[in-house]
């Protein structure tokens, strides 16, 4: 019988976040054991060129999302942001299932709608990490964030190392913690309750 897997991060990225999302995955161990989803602001071709450059960098497999992309431990799932999407938790393993969008069908957020998916299926256990925001996109994910701390999940606004003093920020709220790169991967391995086995010495 299948463990069905309890927990998920989803990195919500812009045009300046490819190089936060590098430096998360690169420090990611090969048995990191929580699937991630990764919603990238840019065109399909992009997309994958993106997904071809991480994988090579990360110990972990990062894939282009499929039609049907089962959530296992460690598995790195990626889709442009406008990608209509859901987690679909029927089966034994959870999957996050894309769609086509017919001609009614083109209302709402295709993020927001994959987070409330998500939210209703992890709850607590959904992580959002918003990598590389700037100050003036906090309005675009106001309603991402109210979503997912809706459903009990946190959400993080992650910056590079080193960035957190130019100014260029994502405006810290209420229910978004801002936190380097590096930080932010040290409190993914205190969510799953151990140390890296490579750790970092500052």
């Amino acid at each position: 019988m299948n463990k069905r897997i309890e927990r998920l991060l989803v990195i919500i990225t812009s045009e300046g976040g490819p190089p936060v999302v590098h430096s998360i995955l690169s420090q990611l161990e090969t048995d990191f054991p929580v699937p991630i989803v990764i919603c990238q602001g840019y065109q399909t071709g992009t997309v994958k060129a993106l997904c071809n450059v991480w994988n090579k960098t990360s110990q972990l497999t990062v894939k282009y999302a499929g039609d049907v992309n089962p959530l296992l431990p460690g598995s790195v799932c990626v889709l442009p942001h406008n990608c209509k999407a859901k987690i679909d938790t029927s089966s034994s393993v959870p999957c996050m299932v894309k769609s086509r969008m017919g001609s009614g069908e083109n209302e709402g957020d295709p993020v927001a709608k994959l987070l409330e998916s998500a939210g209703e299926a992890y709850g607590s256990e959904l992580k959002l990490a918003l990598a590389g925001g700037q100050k003036k996109g906090m309005d675009e994910f106001q309603d991402i964030v109210q979503v997912v701390s809706g459903s009990g999940g946190t959400v993080c606004s992650v910056m590079e190392t080193g960035a957190i003093a130019t100014g260029k920020l994502l405006r810290k709220g209420d229910d978004v913690s801002l936190v380097s790169s590096d930080e932010f991967v040290a409190s993914l391995y205190a969510w799953i309750g151990r140390s890296r086995k490579t750790s970092q010495t500052s």
